[in-house]
């Protein structure tokens, strides 16, 4: 096995890991905002949904970093495992589209 791939591997690991942790972060200061937003968020009936659109393009932001990492790890898997890395491909896929079904689609 190519020990730089390898390597290359648990870089991308470690910052797929950092954006997850950050999109975190983020998500919950968002949610917070929203719920406390007497004017346009959850105390006025508006989904978080909407109001994220509106008022978090860094959540978005972060959203996009953390599934870019993602992707890339789940790219290298399958250059460097094959096709034993479908398994691992589809757990992780399941994992961000779990995630995202909070979100609005974005373009």
């Amino acid at each position: 096995m190519d020990q730089g791939l390898l390597q290359q591997l648990k870089e991308l690991q470690a910052q797929a890991e950092q954006a997850s942790d950050t999109y975190d972060e983020v998500e919950n200061k968002v949610f917070a905002k929203w719920e406390k937003d007497r004017l346009t968020g959850k105390p006025a009936g508006i989904s978080f949904q909407d109001w994220a659109t509106a008022k978090a393009p860094n959540l978005f932001a972060a959203q996009k970093t953390r599934d870019g990492t993602a992707q890339a790890v789940t790219q290298l898997n399958s250059q460097i495992f094959g096709p034993d890395a479908d398994q691992l491909t589809q757990q992780q896929s399941a994992l961000l589209s779990a995630s995202n079904k909070l979100l609005p689609a974005t373009g």
